[in-house]
């Protein structure tokens, strides 16, 4: 016999509203496990730490007479720093957008070309760093790769 009531009363609305809440949020969340978490810098942390040094180095290139120069020729890219007695220099090619294709160099002189064949068409960071007379310096710079 059916009496006319029906049989949905706000225990069950609760119950159905608890259980899709608690669905969704077990989606979100194996959605956001299965995701690849990548820091933007492969050693971010220990950047962050030397961000005090890396400043003080930007600042001492800043104060030089003459700036560097990266300039992109025919035969690669064409590398000068100022100063000539410059050691440990390393020019660093970062791809921002896939870091598996960064590149570092070290550079035996101030003044040097590099070839630029094995790199990617688009944009490019360039971090010029050097010692020269116990200071680092550190210059950086974006390309765009045609």
């Amino acid at each position: 016999m059916h009496t006319g009531k029906s049989r949905w009363n706000w225990g069950l609305g609760l119950a159905l509203s608890l259980g899709a809440f608690m669905l969704l949020m077990m989606g979100f969340l194996t959605y956001t496990l299965l995701q690849k978490a990548e820091p933007p810098e492969p050693h971010a942390y220990e950047q962050g730490l030397n961000y005090e040094q890396e400043l003080q180095a930007r600042r001492n290139t800043l104060a030089l007479p003459r700036q560097p120069s990266l300039r992109t020729g025919t035969g690669g890219l064409q590398v000068e720093i100022p100063q000539e007695g410059a050691t440990d220099i390393r020019l660093s090619l970062l791809r921002p957008n896939d870091p598996s294709q960064d590149l570092i160099v070290r550079l035996d002189s101030h003044r040097a070309v590099v070839p630029l064949h094995r790199l990617q068409p688009g944009r490019w960071e360039a971090r010029l760093q050097w010692q020269d007379g116990g200071k680092a310096y550190l210059h950086t710079q974006f390309l765009s790769l045609p």
